[in-house]
């Protein structure tokens, strides 16, 4: 659901209700587009506002790690001028997705100063923009827009600000007449296409449910509708809209254990869905892109590490590719060794100066004769010699290559971890202990320091039968889980040749239920790179038989006396999870 027009006004009266007279203390920028502003009145407030292209927004937030700023100018611009400014009143426009806040400030001369901060929710056109109230010129925005096209607004400092161009209408307080004459306009539309052009910001699932009860196809072309249709969709519009406040709910509506859509009325033919209802419009939106900013915003912060195990691990993939195919070459050395040792035992028949010779092969059986090409520059003695030298290059650069490539091997299965790591981080402390391990271990360029093994915040769960399962989250947490946290006696759970989390059962001295077998094999392979495959392989050991050879990386170890198990999670399975893990 885009942020419309509905969802904007039931924003305003909850920003009205929270925020009038509170005292702005902080300003900070998580990403290029979105700002959060903190605020002080008896109580803290956290607003999010987001004018980025895809996820344009303005909500209350419950946490934002500060930490994690990048020092944007429009940043440095909106602390200068509304640093300890109050907050005066918070309106709309037109019911259009038009957000303006009104802030009293002190300006360096010690006078008043009003000013309003303009959040405009339109998709691909979302900005955000101070303006001066007095003289109505924009002091900055969040885009600097200017258009090709004339006709287009411009949005950059120091100019007039103006509304976006729109010639339609509000629904809260519209003249019947012009909207019936905007509607027929609309001949060659549809009846939604031409409702969505006559009022401002409504989507189509509003209209549908708007119109659902007069018995009329959304898709019918305007063409086809009698005058009493369209009095009558006009007569429902208004009623509709007139009753508004009364209708209002804060619905987030999931199928298959997925957010599917946010709206603050209830909709009909959502029915089907699993709805989620909340008391405030904030919680519903905040609820909804909790994850997707989560990901979103780890990605910006930390794209660097991102990039870097990408292009790591495809550098490595490719070197171990090549150590392959030149491995495969170098097993054919014994042929070299074999033609030495024939052309030695009938160095009598060779002359200098032939170029091949053709001897009985007796290391096969039965014999068969085979020709071996000649130097005939050399003598016999130094053409058997030529092929001992290359029987030994090829045997001594195969345990060379079969060393690159076990190595090569490790450091492929280390970055495919920290990349599935990161896929499941979900917060930033997590992403600072992989980028921890990666400067370790020399992937990123930064002076060594001994990484200590500490107490981590590992998840826990608890099977019915009182069986406590941990899982690690990452490399550090891996090794710590099986290093230092699990006792000999108990059970270490994890995927055979595929990345995953270490998974520990603590056992009752070494016993444990078949329950907690099952679950802990279903962690495994949820937290694993085959969490969507099928028959996945899972090995489970005591943790006495758990071993890390020193010099080994992070979260690698080598483990005997175990058993194998195959697990496929059903959709009820990764729901069940969801939720524990939640």
């Amino acid at each position: 659901m885009p942020f419309d027009s509905i969802t904007t006004y039931a924003i305003i009266k909850e920003l009205n209700s929270k925020l009038k007279g509170s005292k702005v203390s902080k300003i900070y920028m998580p990403t290029k587009y979105e700002v959060v502003l903190h605020t002080f009145d008896g109580d803290k407030q956290m607003l999010l506002i987001n004018a980025g292209s895809s996820t344009p927004r303005v909500h209350f937030i419950e946490d934002y790690n500060a930490s994690m700023n990048e020092p944007y100018g429009f940043c440095m611009l909106l602390r200068k001028y509304l640093s300890g400014a109050v907050i005066t009143d918070i309106e709309g426009y037109e019911f259009d997705r038009i957000i303006k806040i009104r802030f009293e400030s002190i300006n360096l001369l010690g006078e008043y100063q009003n000013l309003t901060l303009t959040a405009e929710i339109m998709g691909r056109n979302s900005n955000l923009i101070l303006i001066d109230d007095e003289s109505g010129k924009i002091i900055d925005s969040i885009k600097h827009i200017r258009p090709d096209n004339p006709l287009m607004r411009e949005v950059i400092p120091k100019i007039d600000y103006e509304y976006p161009t729109k010639d339609r209408l509000n629904p809260l307080d519209f003249n019947e007449f012009v909207a019936a004459d905007n509607i027929k306009s609309n001949a060659g539309r549809t009846l939604k296409s031409a409702l969505m052009s006559t009022f401002n910001g409504i989507s189509p699932i509003i209209f549908s449910e708007i119109t659902s009860v007069l018995d009329i196809d959304n898709n019918a072309g305007v063409n086809e509708l009698s005058k009493e249709d369209i009095e009558n969709i006009i007569k429902r519009i208004r009623e509709y809209f007139s009753g508004l406040d009364e209708r209002l709910k804060y619905n987030l509506y999931r199928k298959d254990g997925n957010n599917k859509d946010y709206v603050c009325i209830d909709i009909s033919s959502y029915e089907d869905m699993e709805k989620m209802t909340f008391d405030t419009p904030s919680k519903m939106i905040d609820t909804y892109y909790h994850d997707i900013d989560r990901l979103n915003r780890l990605k910006v912060v930390y794209k660097d590490v991102y990039n870097l195990i990408n292009r790591s691990l495809a550098r490595e993939q490719h070197k171990l590719e090549l150590r392959r195919k030149d491995l495969e070459k170098a097993e054919g050395s014994e042929k070299y060794n074999i033609k030495g040792q024939l052309l030695l035992s009938n160095l009598h028949l060779i002359k200098k100066g032939d170029k091949s010779i053709t001897v009985q092969n007796f290391f096969k059986e039965p014999y068969e004769d085979i020709t071996i090409s000649l130097n005939p520059a050399l003598s016999p003695s130094e053409n058997a010699n030529k092929y001992f030298k290359k029987y030994t290059k090829l045997e001594n650069s195969k345990k060379h290559l079969e060393k690159l490539i076990k190595d090569g091997e490790e450091n492929v299965y280390f970055l495919e971890s920290q990349s599935l790591y990161l896929e499941r981080a979900k917060t930033y402390p997590e992403v600072e202990d992989i980028k921890s391990v990666m400067e370790e271990l020399g992937y990123i360029k930064k002076k060594k320091k001994k990484h200590n093994l500490k107490k981590v915040k590992k998840l826990k769960f608890t099977t019915s039968d009182g069986y406590e399962i941990y899982v690690g989250r990452n490399s550090l947490d891996n090794d710590y889980l099986t290093r230092k946290f699990a006792f000999k006696t108990d059970l270490w759970v994890h995927t055979k040749d595929i990345p995953s989390s270490h998974v520990i059962i603590r056992t009752n001295n070494g016993t444990y239920s078949n329950e907690a077998l099952e679950l802990a094999c279903k962690l495994c392979v949820y937290y694993s790179k085959a969490k969507n495959s099928s028959n996945v392989p899972v090995d489970y050991a005591y943790i006495k038989y758990v071993k890390k050879p020193s010099g080994m990386k992070e979260g690698k170890v080598i483990y005997t006396n175990n058993e194998t198990v195959e697990v496929t999670l059903s959709e009820d399975d990764i729901k069940m999870i969801d939720k524990l893990s939640s």
